[in-house]
């Protein structure tokens, strides 16, 4: 295979860890067109977490494993929509102002899905797992800042740059189907 496919595949890869972070889910994105409409994505996030208080669990107040797994579901598929209206540019490691355009549009609504993970307050049991998928969904938003700064500097992005965003997208994926989260 030429370095281009490749290139290619992980662009396109990374854009699926920016939409799908939290998921627990796979698909494949890239094919879309603009990031047109990410404000009313990103507030419709928000508004799903505060139409929809949490509940008392087994375990005291919180969201039981079912709804935490609902309700983080709905907010991953919220943020995958919008990941599909995203194109990652084919340039996206060898220009930065290209890099640097995808990411402005890929950055608010991924900080929209953290922010809406973490007003989700699971029971005490599920507290530490929770946790883990929070501290990645953190670690994807500050690698995926820090990229957006280092294509706004005029640098461009590498490949293993896009394989880190691959590597935390999947450890995110992982503590998330441990909870049963899955994104439509």
């Amino acid at each position: 295979m030429t370095p281009t496919p490749i290139l290619r595949r992980l662009c396109l890869g990374s854009l699926a860890v920016l939409a799908l972070a939290a998921c627990g889910g796979s698909s494949t994105h890239g094919a879309g067109t603009s990031a047109t409409g990410t404000g009313a994505t990103a507030a419709g996030i928000a508004t799903t977490v505060r139409a929809t208080p949490a509940a008392p669990g087994a375990h005291g107040p919180g969201l039981s494993r079912v709804q935490l797994a609902a309700k983080a579901g709905a907010i991953c598929s919220a943020a995958t929509a919008e990941g599909d209206r995203l194109a990652a540019p084919a340039d996206l490691t060898s220009d930065p102002h290209a890099a640097a355009a995808y990411f402005d549009k890929a950055i608010p609504p991924l900080d929209a899905e953290t922010r809406a993970l973490q007003a989700l307050t699971p029971v005490a049991a599920l507290a530490g797992e929770w946790e883990a998928v929070l501290g990645a969904q953190v670690a994807l938003d500050s690698l995926a800042d820090g990229y957006r700064q280092k294509a706004h500097a005029g640098h461009q992005i590498s490949l293993a740059d896009i394989g880190q965003l691959n590597t935390v997208g999947q450890t995110i994926a992982s503590a998330a189907i441990r909870l049963g989260v899955r994104c439509a």
